[in-house]
């Protein structure tokens, strides 16, 4: 912490940080992932018994199918150090991640909705990779914050209007769409594309910004100790995470 300059006890509020961090087009797009991603995650857990029961299953056979789904869900959330170390960064596995869910999606889309093995499939193709995601993003947002302000801001940014997500969500999988439930799976769908592209452009940006700053040194050595401070990861040296 005390190489990111986020030691609270030290400085006061940088208003010049919490400025930089309502403007940084970066931080609103990691709240854009962070929305989709959190919107999307709400299926399994919100309406997987419902989609499940939609499929003619007796109630014993049900409750057994939710519980795999539950499990597929939490081996995805248990999974993602493994995945981002496999997929060499955080970009990597929430794009990754949103493939996998539009797979499903598009299964369950395409496959006829009376049947119970592709839907089922689907079912846990997204329950597995919705989630994951929701807990890259804020985890890659926090790495490429530095400051005595800013990372508290972006963090209340991203957690104040990503978490509006399953608003989004919560009224889209309705009683008379069973069984195929279109309307809930495309907006799932667009959401989980959304998330991809958004992805891919905060992954361009902040590429962008490196090469810029590799190619194009900036010579801070005039500003005092308390501007270079409130540079944040906007220091010459700073390099993003991808």
């Amino acid at each position: 912490m005390a190489r990111q300059n986020t030691l609270a006890s030290t400085r006061s509020i940088s208003v010049r940080q919490t400025g930089m961090a309502m403007r940084d087009v970066k931080i609103w797009l990691w709240t854009v992932i962070d929305f989709c991603a959190n919107g999307a995650t709400q299926v399994n857990g919100m309406f997987g018994p419902t989609l499940i029961a939609s499929q003619g299953y007796s109630t014993q056979t049900a409750q057994l199918l939710t519980a795999l789904t539950n499990f597929m869900a939490f081996s995805g959330m248990a999974s993602i150090a493994y995945i981002a170390k496999y997929a060499k960064g955080s970009s990597n596995a929430i794009a990754l991640s949103n493939v996998v869910t539009i797979v499903g999606f598009l299964l369950a889309l395409l496959a006829p909705s009376n049947s119970a093995v592709p839907q089922l499939a689907a079912l846990i193709l997204f329950s597995f990779a919705s989630p994951q995601p929701a807990a890259h993003g804020p985890a890659w947002e926090m790495a490429n914050q530095q400051g005595s302000t800013k990372p508290a801001m972006a963090a209340a940014i991203t957690s104040a209007f990503g978490g509006l997500g399953p608003l989004a969500t919560a009224f889209v999988y309705r009683d008379k769409d069973s069984p195929a439930f279109v309307l809930g799976h495309s907006v799932c769908l667009s959401m989980t594309v959304t998330c991809l592209l958004a992805t891919a452009l905060l992954r361009w940006m902040l590429d962008a910004e490196n090469n810029r700053r590799d190619k194009e040194p900036c010579d801070i050595s005039h500003l005092t100790t308390e501007q270079v401070l409130d540079l944040a990861d906007n220091h010459p040296d700073f390099r993003y995470k991808i």
